[in-house]
């Protein structure tokens, strides 16, 4: 698990610019909602996350 505010921040920036919800992310990454919402909650992602997220260009 990587705690990393900045990669919290960037997620929020993505769901912002492009208009989306929590769950609506999930939904694209085809992962269940509640993994977003521990990522917000805990401050943390797990490496495999945070790859996931990278490929589909939501974090750099």
């Amino acid at each position: 698990m990587v705690k990393d505010q900045k990669i919290i921040e960037q997620i929020k920036d993505y769901l912002k610019t492009h208009n989306l919800k929590q769950y609506e992310l999930a939904q694209r990454l085809g992962i269940p909602p509640p993994t977003v919402t521990r990522w917000f909650k805990a401050g943390s992602i797990g490496n495999q996350s945070i790859q996931l997220l990278k490929r589909e260009g939501v974090i750099k």
